[in-house]
């Protein structure tokens, strides 16, 4: 499933709340200290990691999968949250992942 759909948005989270959207806002941004937006676009980008280190999945693709309308948004947001764009990340940490995923599989 995409991030976005087991995140939600913010009018959904707010429903599900019992709370209008305004009151949401401010309640989740006083227990959090973040907005219910910039919350929805971290765990966006975390799903976006987890598929750059993990798969061989287009970065297209994986937007759509994070629940970004498009790449671009997911550039923007990466290079927000991370400090790189998404190439970079997968260029950084693809190997690692794969050395540390051999490395379990030749310990069983």
């Amino acid at each position: 499933r995409r991030a976005a759909d087991r995140v939600g948005r913010g009018p959904a989270l707010a429903a599900r709340a019992a709370m209008s959207e305004r009151t949401f806002a401010r309640k989740f941004k006083d227990e959090t200290g973040v907005t219910p937006a910039h919350y929805v676009e971290a765990a966006r980008v975390q799903s976006a990691r987890v598929e750059l280190e993990q798969s061989d999945t287009g970065v297209e693709q994986i937007a759509l999968q994070a629940g970004f309308q498009n790449a671009e948004r997911m550039r923007r947001a990466f290079q927000r949250h991370v400090g790189v764009s998404a190439a970079d990340y997968r260029q950084r940490f693809r190997p690692v992942c794969a050395q540390l995923f051999s490395q379990d599989v030749d310990s069983s």
